[in-house]
Protein backbone atom coordinates (compact mmCIF):
# COMPACT_ATOMS: atom_id res chain seq x y z
CA UNK A 1 0.00 0.00 0.00
CA UNK A 2 1.60 3.00 -1.18
CA UNK A 3 3.89 1.66 -3.26
CA UNK A 4 4.23 1.46 -7.42
CA UNK A 5 5.29 -2.01 -8.83
CA UNK A 6 8.25 -1.25 -9.04
CA UNK A 7 8.87 -0.58 -5.10
CA UNK A 8 8.62 2.95 -5.01
CA UNK A 9 6.58 5.22 -2.82
CA UNK A 10 2.93 6.13 -4.88
CA UNK A 11 2.97 10.39 -5.18
CA UNK A 12 1.08 11.13 -1.99
CA UNK A 13 1.92 8.26 0.77
CA UNK A 14 4.15 8.87 3.70
CA UNK A 15 7.60 8.36 3.14
CA UNK A 16 9.78 7.50 6.03
CA UNK A 17 13.58 7.09 6.43
CA UNK A 18 15.45 4.66 8.54
CA UNK A 19 19.29 4.53 8.73
CA UNK A 20 21.51 1.24 7.64
CA UNK A 21 21.61 -1.75 9.75
CA UNK A 22 25.50 -0.09 10.76
CA UNK A 23 23.78 2.91 12.31
CA UNK A 24 20.65 1.31 13.33
CA UNK A 25 21.64 0.80 17.22
CA UNK A 26 22.90 4.69 17.72
CA UNK A 27 19.77 5.87 16.17
CA UNK A 28 17.29 3.10 18.17
CA UNK A 29 19.10 4.87 21.20
CA UNK A 30 17.56 8.14 21.05
CA UNK A 31 13.58 8.58 20.05
CA UNK A 32 13.32 11.48 19.00
CA UNK A 33 16.32 11.91 16.53
CA UNK A 34 15.12 8.37 14.85
CA UNK A 35 10.98 9.77 14.80
CA UNK A 36 12.92 13.32 12.77
CA UNK A 37 15.02 10.47 10.35
CA UNK A 38 11.74 9.36 9.33
CA UNK A 39 10.21 12.57 7.88
CA UNK A 40 10.89 12.93 4.05
CA UNK A 41 11.54 16.70 5.01
CA UNK A 42 14.20 15.68 7.10
CA UNK A 43 15.77 12.93 4.44
CA UNK A 44 18.26 15.80 2.39
CA UNK A 45 19.58 16.70 5.78
CA UNK A 46 20.37 13.62 7.35
CA UNK A 47 21.88 12.38 4.15
CA UNK A 48 24.28 14.91 3.83
CA UNK A 49 25.06 14.94 7.09
CA UNK A 50 25.89 11.41 7.65
CA UNK A 51 27.27 8.64 5.56
CA UNK A 52 24.78 6.21 5.98
CA UNK A 53 22.10 4.66 3.52
CA UNK A 54 18.97 4.76 4.20
CA UNK A 55 15.71 2.72 3.26
CA UNK A 56 12.36 3.90 2.35
CA UNK A 57 9.41 2.65 4.91
CA UNK A 58 6.04 3.39 5.15
CA UNK A 59 5.04 5.40 8.79
CA UNK A 60 1.23 5.75 9.39
CA UNK A 61 1.40 8.43 12.58
CA UNK A 62 3.79 11.17 14.09
CA UNK A 63 3.49 12.60 17.48
CA UNK A 64 3.78 16.22 17.36
CA UNK A 65 5.54 16.64 20.50
CA UNK A 66 7.90 13.84 19.64
CA UNK A 67 8.64 15.96 16.39
CA UNK A 68 9.10 18.89 17.98
CA UNK A 69 11.27 17.50 20.87
CA UNK A 70 13.47 15.71 17.33
CA UNK A 71 13.61 19.15 16.23
CA UNK A 72 15.11 20.45 19.41
CA UNK A 73 17.36 17.56 19.64
CA UNK A 74 18.71 18.08 15.54
CA UNK A 75 18.96 21.96 16.51
CA UNK A 76 21.95 21.23 19.16
CA UNK A 77 22.96 18.93 16.92
CA UNK A 78 23.61 21.13 14.30
CA UNK A 79 24.82 23.50 16.47
CA UNK A 80 27.62 21.08 18.15
CA UNK A 81 28.37 20.26 14.15
CA UNK A 82 28.68 24.17 13.54
CA UNK A 83 31.55 24.31 15.70
CA UNK A 84 34.34 22.24 13.87
CA UNK A 85 33.17 24.35 10.80
CA UNK A 86 33.59 27.89 12.16
CA UNK A 87 37.08 26.48 14.00
CA UNK A 88 38.17 25.31 10.24
CA UNK A 89 37.27 28.46 8.41
CA UNK A 90 39.07 30.59 11.45
CA UNK A 91 42.28 28.64 10.11
CA UNK A 92 41.55 29.10 6.61
CA UNK A 93 41.03 33.09 7.45
CA UNK A 94 44.28 33.11 9.17
CA UNK A 95 45.94 31.12 6.17
CA UNK A 96 44.68 33.60 4.09
CA UNK A 97 45.80 36.36 6.13
CA UNK A 98 49.58 34.56 6.41
CA UNK A 99 49.50 34.44 2.42
CA UNK A 100 48.11 38.01 2.34
CA UNK A 101 51.23 38.85 4.10
CA UNK A 102 53.43 36.86 2.14
CA UNK A 103 51.99 38.09 -0.98
CA UNK A 104 52.59 41.88 0.20
CA UNK A 105 56.16 41.36 0.80
CA UNK A 106 56.77 40.13 -2.54
CA UNK A 107 54.97 42.60 -4.29
CA UNK A 108 57.16 45.53 -2.46
CA UNK A 109 60.34 43.26 -3.28
CA UNK A 110 58.87 43.32 -6.94
CA UNK A 111 58.03 46.91 -6.44
CA UNK A 112 61.64 47.68 -5.23
CA UNK A 113 63.38 46.15 -8.48
CA UNK A 114 60.60 47.75 -10.93
CA UNK A 115 61.58 50.83 -9.39
CA UNK A 116 65.17 49.94 -9.49
CA UNK A 117 65.16 48.92 -13.32
CA UNK A 118 63.38 52.11 -13.95
CA UNK A 119 65.93 54.25 -12.30
CA UNK A 120 68.67 52.22 -14.44
CA UNK A 121 66.69 51.88 -17.89
CA UNK A 122 67.88 55.49 -18.89
CA UNK A 123 70.88 55.17 -17.53
CA UNK A 124 71.12 52.32 -20.14
CA UNK A 125 69.99 53.99 -23.17
CA UNK A 126 72.27 56.57 -22.44
CA UNK A 127 75.16 53.89 -22.53
CA UNK A 128 73.63 52.93 -25.32
CA UNK A 129 74.06 56.25 -26.79
CA UNK A 130 77.66 56.93 -25.65
CA UNK A 131 78.56 53.32 -27.14
CA UNK A 132 77.71 54.64 -30.49
CA UNK A 133 79.45 57.55 -29.94
CA UNK A 134 82.22 55.98 -29.52
CA UNK A 135 81.89 53.73 -32.34
CA UNK A 136 81.45 56.32 -34.66
CA UNK A 137 84.47 58.33 -32.73
CA UNK A 138 86.51 55.20 -33.23
CA UNK A 139 85.62 55.17 -36.86
CA UNK A 140 86.97 58.89 -36.76
CA UNK A 141 90.31 58.02 -35.14
CA UNK A 142 90.84 55.36 -37.40
CA UNK A 143 90.12 57.84 -40.53
CA UNK A 144 92.58 59.80 -38.62
CA UNK A 145 95.44 57.64 -38.14
CA UNK A 146 95.28 56.69 -42.00
CA UNK A 147 95.25 60.58 -42.70
CA UNK A 148 98.30 60.55 -40.55
CA UNK A 149 100.00 57.72 -42.26
CA UNK A 150 99.33 59.00 -46.03
CA UNK A 151 100.92 62.39 -44.93
CA UNK A 152 103.61 60.33 -43.58
CA UNK A 153 104.30 58.74 -46.53
CA UNK A 154 103.80 62.04 -48.58
CA UNK A 155 106.10 63.83 -46.53
CA UNK A 156 109.07 60.80 -47.04
CA UNK A 157 108.41 61.17 -50.76
CA UNK A 158 109.09 64.99 -49.89
CA UNK A 159 112.09 64.58 -48.34
CA UNK A 160 113.51 62.22 -51.02
CA UNK A 161 112.76 64.44 -53.71
CA UNK A 162 114.81 67.31 -52.21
Amino acid sequence: MGQTPSGRSSPGSIVTVSSAPEQQKRIEQNKRLQALSELPIFLPLFSTNTQYEFYIERHENLNPRILLSACSHLNQFLQYSVHPVVERENMLCQDIKQLEQKAAVVYHKCNARYNLLTKIVPHLKRVQEVNKELRFMGEQVNICFSLIGRVENLLKQLESIS
